[in-house]
């Protein structure tokens, strides 16, 4: 019983929807650090594939 009041805390103060600045630029940062990798793959993929196509 005292996890489950523990988790309720924790979805409470998640869903307050109040994020602080610092939590939002982390947030982008992070999805930068994601984004850019995955973006240059799918690039490069793509183009391997429309050359492996006769595109």
């Amino acid at each position: 019983m005292a996890e489950s009041g523990t988790t309720s805390t924790a979805s409470t103060s998640a869903t307050e929807g109040h994020a602080s600045g610092k939590y939002k630029t982390e947030v982008a940062v992070a999805w930068t650090l994601v984004a850019i990798p995955l973006v240059y793959g799918v690039y490069h993929a793509v183009k391997a594939a429309l050359q492996l196509f006769g595109g």
